[in-house]
């Protein structure tokens, strides 16, 4: 299983949590937009926690409403 993680101060830990689990990781900077997430070719997704908390200064943020097959 593959699965991409958007690097919003992830830990390493997590990292490697996953990796010990048999996932191939790919880390994805935390400016990746949607079509990056889809060139990765993973299985899943995860949005790592960060340092601070990040939110949109209008409110909160949404992804594009886009199906995993």
């Amino acid at each position: 299983m593959s699965i991409a993680v958007v690097d919003y101060g992830v830990k390493t830990n997590i990292l490697r949590s996953l990796r010990e689990r048999g996932c191939r990781v790919v880390v994805l900077q935390h400016t990746a937009t949607w079509a990056d997430v889809e060139a990765a070719k993973v299985d899943g997704l995860v949005l790592s926690n960060g340092p601070v908390t990040l939110l949109c200064s209008t409110g909160p943020c949404s992804l594009p409403s886009t199906r995993w097959a």
